[in-house]
């Protein structure tokens, strides 16, 4: 067993590095593609785009990672909570008082992993969601405006907030964002109500430099 463990780690490490590299290389194609479109779509020149990104996927590995954990814990329990039921209606004759035949060990943990089975489609189903909106969104910004791009699979979005009407910029991370670079941007502008919150920015440092130096440049023009 240890010569297998041994042996077969560092071809998971090697695989795992050969897939994650593959998933960004065909992520950053589709990020080229979407940009062009959205270019397009937008009637913007290629020299007028400053930065143009998907937004990060920290957010669907956090709620991938959540999720997988509440499934597991839930699979965990499904036996000790079929035993108590089953127990339970065992002591006080439950089945023979009311007649409740059909009240089976068997028919309880049936019931409680069919419970399982479908709130694990659910989850599936909302990963999926997660992980494509969270590619398909963009977050972009030209020359005279910042983009925000939500594409939520079923409705699309789209912010556009001219940079000369930009009052103030605010980043928002905490620790674990700090460190990878990504975080939640506020913005206050002259025509929109309250502060626009966007999430899920990577490179944010550099973003927000970069939008506070158009801001000061179309100032700079009054």
């Amino acid at each position: 067993v240890f010569i297998l463990f041994y042996f077969t780690t560092p071809l998971v490490f090697i695989l795992t590095l050969y897939f994650a590299d593959l998933f960004y290389y065909i992520k950053s194609k589709v990020e080229a593609v979407l940009d062009n479109r959205i270019k397009k779509r937008l009637n913007y020149k290629e020299d007028k785009l400053l930065f143009g990104d998907s937004m990060s996927q920290y957010y669907f590995v956090f709620a991938l990672i959540s999720n997988g954990l509440l499934l597991f814990v839930i699979f965990l329990i499904i036996k000790p909570l079929t035993d108590m039921i089953f127990g339970f209606f065992d002591i006080f004759q439950i089945q023979t008082i009311f007649k409740l035949n059909f009240l089976t060990y068997d028919a309880i943990f049936l019931f409680f992993t069919t419970i399982f089975k479908i709130f694990l489609f659910f989850v599936i189903l909302k990963m999926i969601l997660i992980f494509f909106s969270t590619l398909f969104s963009h977050f972009m910004l030209f020359s005279n405006e910042v983009v925000y791009i939500e594409n939520k699979i079923y409705k699309t979005s789209i912010l556009r907030i001219p940079t000369s009407k930009i009052n103030y910029v605010i980043i928002k991370q905490n620790i674990l964002e700090k460190f990878l670079d990504i975080g939640t941007i506020l913005i206050e502008a002259q025509d929109k109500n309250g502060l626009i919150k966007i999430s899920g920015i990577s490179s944010i440092k550099e973003k927000n430099i970069k939008i506070m130096e158009r801001i000061k440049f179309d100032l700079q023009k009054i």
